[in-house]
């Protein structure tokens, strides 16, 4: 305590609360999570790459011109690259990894935890579970959970 400051008025001075605004960068995104993979990094902080699974696309169709103006229907036999109906095959896309030292990775499960809580309440309530993959009729199947992958 400096010589002549009471006690009192020199713990006025210490915050008590720190408000934060939140900001998005300007490339953030918002990214679909079919599952995680990751581990430690050599300095001891827990690696997360997130990613999602997605049908192939294509790096070339051909499709008939009709009447020399008019795009018509594909001709899938020389699409590139084939695809073998016997070996299907899907990318798994990781669009983001992220580095979270042990404390924040503590305070980031029990978050998600209280999530879990939440969205369970509210299965009980509905009688019905909230996240069930769903079928495009296109062969992909959305799961809006994010699970972890062995």
């Amino acid at each position: 305590m400096h010589a002549g400051v009471s006690q009192k008025k020199q713990r006025s001075t210490v915050a008590t609360k720190m408000t934060f605004d939140y900001e998005h960068s300007s490339d953030y995104r918002v990214h679909h999570c079919h599952g995680v993979f990751g581990g430690l990094t050599p300095r001891g902080e827990v690696q997360m790459s997130f990613w999602n699974d997605m049908q192939m696309v294509p790096k070339r169709c051909v499709f008939n011109i009709l009447d020399g103006t008019t795009l018509g229907d594909e001709r899938k036999d020389e699409r590139s690259p084939q695809e073998d109906p016997r070996a299907p095959r899907a990318v798994r896309h990781v669009p983001v990894t992220v580095i979270m030292p042990m404390d924040d990775v503590r305070k980031f499960v029990g978050w998600l935890q209280e999530r879990i809580a939440e969205l369970e309440e509210i299965e009980r309530e509905r009688g019905t579970a909230l996240a069930q993959p769903t079928d495009d009729g296109n062969g992909s199947v959305d799961t809006p959970v994010c699970q972890a992958e062995d």
